[in-house]
């Protein structure tokens, strides 16, 4: 008998099913057990299959090292200032900001300056999805609320109307 090397999506399928910090809630109505799930997955090749997310709703993290990682995140999420992420939004689209810059990668002159906050909305999102956090949930209607603010404001900057970025459209 040869063995073969087993590949790092079945490794971490066969240890994500039995992670024994996640609970599931298998008592909430639609949701399907490992066996009984689809094969269509969420990967495009469909290898993942057996090992497809849950909702998020149907886990609940017990007393252990990833539920204190999540407090952590939860508390930064809350810690940081939204109108300091949308101050080269507003300014690029002629609106005024009272606001500290970002610094790093979200300075005024960065390249790349306006990316973070995609990921703090993603960040809000599933802090909301998996807590029902409320505050997440407003800070996130409220960037979303500012972003559209902004998106609105680019024809009068000069830009294609629905165009949303940090940074001028000519980049």
């Amino acid at each position: 008998m040869t063995s073969r090397p087993i590949s790092r999506r079945n490794l971490l399928a066969a240890a994500g099913g039995a992670a024994g910090a996640l609970v599931l809630a298998g008592s909430q109505p639609g949701i399907r057990s490992a066996s009984s799930r689809q094969t269509d997955g969420y990967v495009p090749d469909g290898a993942a299959a057996a090992a497809a997310a849950f909702p998020l709703t149907a886990v609940r993290l017990l007393d252990s090292p990833f539920n204190d990682n999540r407090s952590r995140n939860s508390s930064y999420l809350h810690f940081v200032d939204p109108d300091r992420l949308l101050h080269t939004f507003r300014l690029n689209v002629g609106l005024p900001s009272a606001a500290q810059p970002c610094g790093g990668w979200e300075t005024p002159d960065s390249l790349v300056r306006g990316h973070t906050t995609g990921h703090l909305l993603t960040a809000l999102a599933l802090t909301h999805a998996g807590t029902g956090d409320q505050a997440a949930a407003r800070k996130g209607r409220y960037l979303v609320d500012q972003l559209a603010d902004c998106q609105a404001w680019s024809p009068s900057a000069g830009f294609h109307p629905g165009y949303l970025s940090a940074f001028p459209e000519h980049y």
